[in-house]
């Protein structure tokens, strides 16, 4: 009774304190919340039924590292929304803790896959079955996957990318029909599944070479290999035997929370919009008095040639640095924008400067033919609490236009519980006075999307615990 109190008065006090078009501390009317068996593990925004309205699917666990798993799915509907309850709630046995979602069947709808007692699996929603992966193939001999074989399982787009400990297995339907590809790692003999965990390469599809051929691009530590899928040959590029150099993440496409709760070292775009994949990449440098400095480095591809000398922006030195992409002036292209604790300002005693700290933002605009400006227009700064240095990450986006001015504003989600979103100034920059200030629950995860089906976006949050708020952006 008392818990149940405790979170009906949680849901109250989000709905008095989010979007009008006065801003900050407004009221909001509609509120929705969802609750969720168990523990919340992952939330995917997605057309299911293939309708073009987001679905929401949840995995969740009655108990830390069980592997019991729940599946709840919400159907998005063009006249009521997201019901409050899920339209479909299934029970697994022997599940991970993630999953990917794909059309497998090439029926344009989309199937959860998982791993389950080692095997990959494959759930449709369409008529409650689960079935093996490798049953969707026309010939189920061609491949054979042992039970110790397979390490990780990541869906980009419409691939599905298993890991084994030699070779990376490629799904995808060519002509409506589900085939595969393996290619084998280039450095060195097989890993072990634990070995594997810890080293695990990262798999790109762009446009490297020509605006209408795919390459496969992996990345491992140091190095960056990429596959030409038409002359099925392999070549080096960008990066050979830098010690300096770290690359540590890898994007899943699923949900753009997921990209940004990444540690971001490295991103595949075609940032100024000529059809082609350009890179982005965060050199970690170690400094005369053994601190760390990143830079950023931008190498654009120009019709498949990668720029010898890249665009260097110097991030800071400092805790909490890192970068997002958006296209912040509406003219095609992404802009960069870097965001970090300056190092000078850190050394002050937190009694001097009232226990806050300064997070600074810089904005670097690019152009289709110049490429990134060198200087930045640093627009937006603000202080937050010094608790945030225990193992706490601050998640940035600039994704959702919030006033429905056409232009996309920065969103800001503190670890404590708080949010911020500074307006697009429509001139390249943000507004230093914050648009909106709402409490949200603490280490938050987050989706934007429009939700209600009112051309306004929205922002769901959830965390580990049992219910996933959705804050409605009153049109």
């Amino acid at each position: 009774m008392i818990r149940t109190i405790k979170k009906t008065l949680v849901v109250v006090f989000f709905s008095l304190i989010f979007f009008s078009e006065k801003g900050i501390y407004a009221e909001l009317r509609n509120v929705r919340s969802f609750r969720i068996k168990g523990r919340v593990l992952k939330v995917v925004s997605i057309d299911i039924n293939g309708d073009k309205l987001p679905d929401l699917i949840c995995m969740s666990s009655v108990q830390d590292h069980s592997d019991l798993k729940y599946f709840s799915l919400f159907y998005n509907s063009a006249q009521a929304g997201l019901p409050y309850k899920p339209d479909k709630e299934l029970k697994i046995q022997g599940v991970s803790d993630t999953f990917t979602v794909t059309d497998v069947t090439g029926d344009e709808g989309k199937e959860i896959i998982f791993q389950k007692d080692k095997r990959l699996k494959v759930l449709s929603f369409g008529n409650d079955t689960l079935f093996n992966l490798i049953d969707c193939l026309e010939n189920k001999d061609a491949l054979y996957l042992r039970e110790n074989q397979i390490i990780k399982v990541k869906g980009s787009k419409k691939e599905l990318h298993v890991y084994t400990p030699s070779t990376i297995i490629i799904f995808h339907k060519r002509s409506g029909v589900l085939t595969f590809e393996e290619i084998p790692y280039l450095w060195g003999r097989p890993l072990t599944p634990i070995l594997l965990l810890s080293r695990l390469p990262v798999v790109f599809r762009g446009r490297i070479k020509g605006k209408n051929r795919i390459e496969l691009m992996t990345v491992k530590h140091d190095k960056i290999q990429i596959f030409d899928t038409v002359q099925n040959t392999r070549t080096w590029s960008l990066v050979k035997n830098e010690p300096d150099t770290t690359l540590f993440f890898g994007v899943d496409q699923v949900s753009e929370e997921e990209v940004l709760s990444e540690k971001k070292n490295l991103l595949l775009e075609d940032i100024n919009s000529d059809g082609f994949t350009d890179v982005i990449l965060v050199r970690v440098v170690k400094t005369v008095s053994f601190k760390e400095r990143r830079e950023l480095y931008v190498y654009l591809n120009k019709s498949g040639v990668f720029s010898i000398n890249p665009d260097n922006i110097f991030i800071s030195e400092g805790l909490y640095t890192g970068f997002v992409t958006g296209d912040i002036n509406n003219d095609g292209t992404k802009d960069i924008v870097t965001y970090s604790i300056p190092l000078d300002y850190m050394q002050i005693p937190a009694y001097v400067t009232g226990n806050k700290l300064l997070v600074r933002f810089k904005i670097y605009p690019c152009k289709k033919k110049s490429g990134f400006s060198k200087r930045a227009l640093e627009k937006v700064s603000f202080k937050i609490s010094t608790n945030i240095l225990k193992n706490k990450e601050i998640k940035v986006s600039i994704s959702g236009d919030f006033n429905r001015d056409g232009f996309r504003d920065l969103m800001l989600l503190l670890p404590w519980g708080k949010m911020k979103i500074f307006l697009n100034n429509q001139q390249g920059g943000f507004n230093e006075k914050e648009f909106i200030v709402a409490a949200v629950p603490a280490n938050s995860r987050f989706i934007i999307n429009d939700f209600n089906n009112d051309r306004a976006e929205d922002i769901m949050l959830w965390n580990s615990k049992q219910i996933i708020l959705m804050l409605l952006n009153r049109r």
